[in-house]
């Protein structure tokens, strides 16, 4: 090899995995001016292109979006997750052509494209507190945590502020307060319930889920805009926060560089 050909495949950092960790890092590392190799096993996902069920109305999916007795055969194990359904199960892998070996029961839900599982996921983003991270050191089971929240809290602030999250800040031990959006209103059954529950248990609390506020229709909610119900429906089944669009405007800087892992 060449002096210039090393020089072009010489890399500051090497991310392995291109899902909501190895994307994240990707972004750190490639803002902060290391030139940075990304490798996946699985196929590139092109925004919008590779979205086959986007558009699609929910009594438009068939089988009522739901498992088939051959998802099933097919998947006995991603067949399983929550979200699985004929809307979603493109981004899973088939446990037919992906076995693995379980000493003990284990749920391996997998997919393999770029953004990994940042493809699937609920949007709940609830931090963790110092009940979660001292829980095993103070109940005497498994290994303490090498870090407590003061150590990670900075870190929250920041994917906080980058992704947007919806929800209340209640000054709650086991929930701490975050850099949150406006909440999403309560309808009035849920109002109500919050202002009777205090009368009645005065150790618990309703308030609004933490979500992730993925697009520029709900931030716009977020701001009390209307949005076009015909415009809205064309994101609900958009992959949310870290995909192809994000390694594609890291590698546009001219710091990332995403190679996909032949097998």
């Amino acid at each position: 090899m060449t002096t210039r050909a090393q020089a072009s495949h010489t890399y500051d950092a090497i991310v392995v995995g291109s899902g909501i960790s190895g994307g994240w890092a990707a972004k750190v590392l490639t803002e902060g001016g290391l030139r940075t190799l990304v490798l996946e096993r699985g196929r590139p996902v092109e925004h919008i292109k590779d979205y086959p069920t986007a558009n699609l109305a929910p009594w438009e999916l068939p089988h009522g979006n739901r498992a088939t007795a051959q998802d099933a055969a097919d998947s006995p194990i991603q067949s399983k997750l929550y979200l699985y359904g004929q809307d979603s199960k493109h981004f899973l892998v088939k446990d037919v052509e992906h076995p693995y070996n379980q000493v003990k029961p284990f749920q391996w839900f997998r997919g393999y494209h770029v953004g990994g599982r940042s493809l699937l996921w609920a949007r709940h983003c609830f931090r963790w507190s110092d009940l979660d991270f001292t829980a095993n050191a103070r109940e005497g089971v498994g290994i303490d945590w090498p870090i407590r929240y003061a150590d990670i809290a900075p870190w929250y602030d920041v994917v906080e502020r980058f992704i947007g999250v919806s929800g209340e800040n209640a000054g709650l031990p086991q929930l701490p307060d975050g850099q949150l959006l406006p909440p999403f209103e309560m309808n009035c059954v849920e109002a109500h319930l919050k202002s009777r529950l205090p009368q009645v248990f005065t150790d618990r609390v309703l308030i609004a889920s933490r979500c992730h506020v993925s697009d520029f229709f709900e931030r716009r909610q977020m701001a009390g805009m209307l949005d076009c119900s015909g415009r809205r429906r064309s994101f609900e089944r958009l992959p949310r926060f870290l995909g192809d669009e994000e390694v594609a405007r890291h590698r546009d800087c001219g710091n990332c560089h995403h190679y996909r892992l032949q097998s």
